[in-house]
């Protein structure tokens, strides 16, 4: 039997700021697709910003930004079902210096309506749109 999964989705409206912080229109002027399209194509060290790694998914029918936060496993426990154990995951095979765990959001953009929507894996509170991720697309 397939398990449910249930998520929020949380939808914003984006409006752009003048630098006197006074709102001055949508974004719907905006090519979310083509301006993701080219962020997808940035090096891989140009996508990561105080921990966080965006990457952008434009395949679908509206452009997509992933974002994955990094945190670190101490403590953590994998429960093993199939042989009946529970072991520390840093001790565990799954566990490598080279790859970290990260609780991840995504943000679909639907430019027609200036808006994006949100939604977070349940791996504690992902974070909230960020306010230097807007620097790292609209750079």
């Amino acid at each position: 039997m397939t398990s449910v999964i249930q998520r929020t989705v949380q939808f914003y409206w984006l409006r752009l700021r003048s630098r006197d912080g006074i709102s001055n229109g949508t974004t719907g002027h905006i090519n979310w697709m083509k301006r993701l399209s080219e962020f997808r194509e940035f090096p891989w060290e140009n996508k990561i910003l105080d921990n966080i790694i965006f990457d952008s998914v434009t395949d679908k029918h509206y452009p997509v930004l992933t974002v994955f936060e990094q945190f670190q496993p101490n403590f953590m426990q994998l429960i093993d079902q199939e042989h009946k154990r529970v072991t520390d995951f840093m001790d565990s095979e799954a566990y490598s210096n080279t790859n970290n765990l990260a609780k991840s959001s995504a943000f679909a953009f639907f430019p027609k309506y200036s808006l994006v929507s949100r939604v977070s894996g349940n791996a504690g509170k992902s974070v909230d749109p960020p306010q230097k991720s807007t620097k790292l697309l609209l750079a």
